[in-house]
């Protein structure tokens, strides 16, 4: 499993990362303007970064689900066009999780859109799953870095309602041990914290931390093809903001657009 360090140094207090997903560039229910909002947002402050976290192209093939007939944009003018949208904010782009549209081509060709995106970008590319410790700022208590740790991974399906998308979401938890867990796929935006027990062996105690998991929304408008043949409903565009600070352990994670 690839563990990624982000450094950000002392100097930096807090950040504000955003797990941008699901933007199904090419599809005609893309929502360009949406997305455009939270880039300009990003834009504003330089310690507000992106995860890219899968789906970024819709990437529709004759063999795979959709009607390749209704994409308003071939794969490859998709992924220029994923260029053309993020390539003013690449210096804040920690890097890219391929999702499951993308891996299509992987399974047919070996060639992986993303991948290419990432390399165009210049940024890291993760593949499926990826750990990120981040560092920044200086604690209050000792003088060191603050670390996190973010567990990120497309994910998958499972059902129409949200029980069943938050199930999944939390079986992240049994991957691996991290601060926040990050998914995406099912185009709903979840938040929520969850305590859990770490025993301290040399005090003879447990201490108490806290995970939050994330499911990070979409940039997709509900349309009347594959959404309307299998009865999904409509969602609120967009992605969640998970705030980090750099004084103390501390996570915030805002829902509700920029």
């Amino acid at each position: 499993m690839l563990v990624h360090e982000v450094a950000l140094g002392e100097a930096v207090h807090s950040i504000e990362l955003l797990p941008l997903s699901d933007f199904h560039i090419g599809s005609p229910g893309f929502a360009e303007d949406e997305l455009k909002k939270y880039l300009r947002y990003v834009g504003e402050d330089k310690n507000r970064l992106i995860l890219l976290n899968g789906d970024i192209i819709n990437n529709v093939t004759k063999s795979s689900v959709g009607n390749v007939y209704e994409e308003v944009l071939t794969p490859r003018e998709q992924i220029k066009e994923a260029k053309y949208q993020l390539e003013p904010y690449k210096e804040q782009i920690i890097g890219i999780v391929s999702g499951n549209h993308e891996r299509r081509t992987d399974r047919e060709s070996g060639i992986a859109p993303v991948e290419v995106l990432a390399d165009l970008l210049e940024v890291p590319y993760f593949g499926p799953e990826v750990v990120l410790k981040i560092k920044l700022g200086k604690s209050r208590v000792n003088g060191a870095p603050v670390v996190y740790h973010l567990y990120a991974t497309h994910g998958w399906g499972g059902g129409r309602k949200k029980g069943s998308k938050v199930n999944n979401l939390e079986s992240l938890g049994e991957i691996v041990v991290a601060d926040i867990y990050c998914m995406a796929h099912t185009h709903d935006m979840v938040a929520y914290p969850k305590p859990i027990k770490i025993p301290v062996p040399e005090h003879c105690m447990c201490r108490e931390i806290e995970r939050w998991f994330v499911s990070s929304g979409s940039f997709q408008r509900r349309g009347s093809g594959y959404a309307a043949e299998k009865g999904f409903t409509h969602q609120s565009l967009g992605c969640p903001v998970i705030k980090l600070s750099g004084r103390e352990r501390k996570i915030v994670v805002t829902l509700g657009g920029v």
